[in-house]
């Protein structure tokens, strides 16, 4: 990244870990069939390449800079206002511009991305050589893509106040009076701080879905959908891990299973709608009482048939089994292509519980809480792969057992 001053390496790798942002460049390229996109950082002194999206071998990779006074990207900032053109060379304003005969354009879009406080941080932009039809109702598109990423640039940003803020609290309070504090805050931002900007990208998303779209675009919308779904799901597993940290168990409310059946047939519905282009073949039969907490139940078998679809093939057959047989409540969901080895070492590290002392692994947030429901009923998460897929096993006894196993305790993932 050359000779960048260390708050733009730290706004590049920011945008960089975004993961939402390759799918809003393969959109923005198809809304406006121009070959090349980017987000670039602005600020009153350098133009500078966050991320980019090049069918034209333009050259530019995340953190190359442009001279700011060659680029329309530094008038959009002070002005806080789109420019946008479809055939420059015929165009009443820009037909003489500089720009576009430097670079070799002849159709430009650049629209300003904003933060909560009206800053500008940078710039969503497209050209190409070729002319292309550029309107205002595709700029306003646009600049929905570009709201998008500014409210993930935000939650980042707060993200990373946040952790600075902890690391502070526990050097000023010590570790076990920080401890509290920090979980208490850190509920407080996965409860809003994090969902507030996931609701506003759902709008802008849901927005560009409305119009009539291309295969390929309406590919990437779904991507994008799928993306935040998925970011809704993690923050429900991660606010469930930290109160149960907070409380140092996990709380089940037992019930006779007699809405068990409808919670697990739910949990499937809304898998096959987050997922439509996904087959998954389910089977639920809950024939005998089932004395556990359904709600957590049928999370964890959420979190199982999420797991089988997002780490395998997108193509591939998932199968789903919830089921009483002689006592016992079997759960098994299996992706019947498998899944790759080295991602199968980050799912059994998942669902292990972790001793005092040593490195807490990699793990998978939403299948390490499933296979922290499935202790607190006495049941046992287990994973298998072999020539008929890669398969997440549950088996519990339907009955409550003797000892009343309600908590999990959890101090000792903590280390």
């Amino acid at each position: 990244m050359g000779q960048l001053p260390p708050e733009l390496h730290a706004d590049v790798a920011r945008v960089g870990r975004l993961s939402s942002v390759p799918d809003v460049l393969t959109i923005l390229t198809r809304l406006t069939g121009m070959r090349f996109a980017a987000v670039a950082r602005v600020t009153d002194a350098r133009w500078v390449t966050c991320q980019v999206q090049d069918t034209l071998a333009f050259g530019l990779q995340p953190g190359d800079e442009l001279p700011l006074a060659t680029t329309f990207c530094d008038g959009v900032r002070l002005r806080n206002q789109a420019v946008s053109f479809g055939h420059a060379s015929q165009h009443p304003v820009y037909r003489d511009h500089p720009s576009p005969k430097l670079y070799g354009f002849e159709s430009y879009v650049s629209v300003p991305i904003r933060l909560d406080d009206g800053s500008v941080f940078g710039t969503l932009c497209a050209l190409d050589p070729e002319p292309r039809v550029m309107d205002a109702p595709l700029v306003e598109k646009i600049e929905l893509l570009a709201q998008l990423l500014g409210a993930q640039i935000q939650a980042e940003l707060r993200a990373e106040q946040s952790a600075l803020e902890s690391r502070q609290a526990r050097s000023e309070l010590g570790r076990v009076g920080a401890s509290a504090r920090l979980r208490e805050e850190f509920i407080g931002i996965l409860g809003h701080d994090l969902r507030n900007p996931l609701q506003s990208m759902h709008a802008v998303v849901d927005m560009l879905s409305i119009d009539q779209l291309s295969q390929r675009q309406g590919g990437a919308i779904r991507s994008l959908q799928r993306s935040l779904r998925r970011m809704e799901e993690l923050i429900d597993f991660a606010s469930d891990f930290a109160r149960g940290i907070e409380r140092d168990w996990l709380q089940l409310d037992y019930g006779n299973g007699s809405d068990l059946l409808d919670a697990l047939s739910q949990v499937v519905d809304e898998t096959r709608a987050a997922y439509p282009n996904q087959v998954l073949s389910a089977h639920v039969a809950i024939d005998e009482p089932v004395h556990g907490d359904a709600i957590r139940l049928a999370q964890m078998f959420g979190s199982l048939m999420i797991n089988a679809v997002v780490q395998g093939q997108q193509s591939s057959l998932i199968k789903a089994i919830a089921v009483t047989e002689q006592g016992r409540l079997r759960i098994e969901v299996c992706n019947l292509d498998g899944i790759e080895p080295r991602r199968l070492d980050v799912l059994h590290a998942s669902t292990h519980v972790h001793t005092a002392g040593r490195a807490l692994p990699e793990v998978d947030l939403g299948l390490h809480m499933a296979a922290q429901i499935a202790q607190a009923h006495q049941g046992e998460l287990r994973i298998t792969s072999g020539k008929d897929g890669t398969c997440f096993h549950v088996e519990l006894a339907c009955q409550r057992p003797r000892a009343r196993m309600q908590l999990v305790d959890n101090r000792s993932t903590l280390a």
